[in-house]
């Protein structure tokens, strides 16, 4: 049997990635947002590092979406899927508790 510890280290596991994910979100928010400001330079720091930091994960969708009448939808799929992962993340965790204890 395993030890109310390793609950609490798996639960601080999954806290710790949905905020992560949550931060992260919210830069993909700001890399969009960038976009739309003309006036701002995206090849200079700080906005580049962003661009860096979050052109990997939008580029998984970027490449297996086309683009649609000339727009690029996959910035949708992305916020979509990672909001999934966010919302599904604690039902995960309190599932894998509830198993846990019936070990």
């Amino acid at each position: 049997s395993r030890g109310l510890g390793d609950v609490y280290k798996r639960q601080l596991l999954f806290r710790a990635l949905m905020y992560f994910l949550k931060f992260y979100f919210l830069l993909l928010l700001a890399r969009i947002l960038l976009y739309w400001l003309p006036n701002v330079s995206i090849y200079q720091q700080p906005w580049y590092s962003l661009i860096r930091v979050t052109d990997p994960y939008l580029k998984l969708f970027r490449d297996s979406l086309p683009f649609t009448l000339g727009v690029d939808i996959s910035p949708i799929f992305a916020f979509l899927f990672i909001q999934l992962i966010i919302e599904l993340l604690p039902l995960t965790a309190n599932l894998l508790t509830k198993i846990n204890f019936a070990i």
